[in-house]
């Protein structure tokens, strides 16, 4: 459903999905047939646990983008920190919207 991608590949952390639950699509967005993918810059603390997040770039729907904002403080990533640093690191996740 998601990836990530830290922005310092080469000296960053390396994360991988750790608990990440599907966000709610919303009924507004089903009913409207409205898909998309909102992508998110998302600042981490060195345990995976979200501690900024904002839009990088809209589904194009407020209402999907708002899913996906509210259901990222829920998500954990598992952190493999090599070189012990101690620093807040950012990724960018695309949450996409896809009608089943």
């Amino acid at each position: 459903m998601t990836n990530t991608t830290p922005k310092n590949a080469s000296t960053g952390p390396v994360i991988s999905p750790g608990y990440a639950p599907k966000p709610r699509y919303p009924l507004l967005a089903r009913k409207m047939g409205y898909t998309g993918t909102v992508l998110l810059s998302v600042t981490m603390d060195i345990q995976g646990t979200p501690v900024m997040v904002s839009i990088k770039k809209s589904s194009g729907h407020k209402v999907l983008d708002q899913s996906a904002l509210k259901i990222i403080w829920q998500w954990r990533f598992n952190v493999k920190n090599e070189n012990n640093s101690e620093k807040e690191f950012e990724v960018d996740i695309p949450v996409k919207f896809v009608l089943e």
